[in-house]
């Protein structure tokens, strides 16, 4: 499969066009989600017509609403300190703030843009995996993704070509955006603890996967493997980073309602 997060480079031309651009990325990368856990839907459901309806667009609505309630708002409370300086100012605000973002302020219109959103990215997945996967009518379409190049089929090619450069560009386009952004002066003094066990528990859930995989190496393959490993890790991590937003947000809770940086710019809500 392209490495999911790529996917959420289709959301970069939707800027400035009233379309979420959380939203886009949200549901390009929803449909991968039971990759990663056990939801009683299955990765063929949220990969075909009519499931990705039912579906991995419900949950991309509900991812969306995690970004925005739980964890957008204490971004800046568990990055490193030059990152969280530049974060966009509206990033900063209460969970509620985050509930009423999810249409904007722009009610029924609000909504529909919202969804909008959520359809083109889980159809631009959708769209992606036809043209890098074996036996799909894009590879069919196109037959040089059919055929052998230095032994390796031509949509596997296109695999990691396609998340080596997705990967790249969301990089290029995250580290310019935050070059530009001006920074807050001051941030509002935090747990000294909470960073270090968040990272620390994000290497430890990369750790354990890797653990829990290594006993099945001489059966799946180095390949096989290293694949089942990105998952396992990356389903820990997801973990890790959900449970350190509900304790920031408890922590945020408790601070003083100054704490929380101070404005500096309005730009558009991701």
């Amino acid at each position: 499969m392209p490495f999911t997060p790529s996917h959420a480079i289709v959301a970069i031309p939707f800027q400035r066009t009233g379309i979420p651009v959380a939203a886009v990325a949200i549901g390009a990368m929803a449909p991968d989600l039971p990759i990663f856990f056990d939801l009683g839907v299955s990765y063929e459901t949220t990969h075909e017509f009519p499931g990705l309806l039912l579906a991995a667009l419900p949950l991309a609505a509900l991812l969306t609403l995690v970004w925005r309630v739980l964890l957008r708002p204490v971004a800046w409370v568990l990055l490193p300190t030059p990152l969280a300086r530049r974060l966009p100012a509206d990033w900063a605000g209460t969970a509620r703030d985050g509930w009423r973002s999810l249409t904007a302020g722009r009610g029924a219109v609000g909504g529909l843009l919202l969804v909008a959103g959520l359809l083109l990215g889980v159809a631009s997945h959708v769209l992606w995996d036809e043209f890098t996967h074996g036996g799909r009518w894009g590879v069919a379409l196109l037959p040089a993704l059919g055929r052998d190049w230095a032994g390796m089929p031509g949509y596997l090619w296109a695999q990691y070509a396609s998340s080596l450069l997705g990967l790249i560009v969301l990089a290029g386009w995250a580290a310019r955006a935050l070059r530009r952004a001006t920074p807050v002066a001051t941030l509002p003094p935090t747990p000294g603890w909470l960073q270090p066990a968040f990272w620390a528990g994000l290497v430890a859930a990369l750790l354990l996967g890797a653990v829990i995989v290594l006993p099945a190496v001489d059966v799946l393959g180095w390949r096989f493997a290293i694949l089942r490993m990105g998952i396992r890790g990356g389903a820990g991590i997801l973990v890790v980073i959900v449970i350190a937003a509900g304790v920031a947000q408890a922590v945020r809770r408790r601070m003083p309602t100054a704490a929380t940086p101070a404005p500096v710019a309005a730009p558009e809500s991701r």
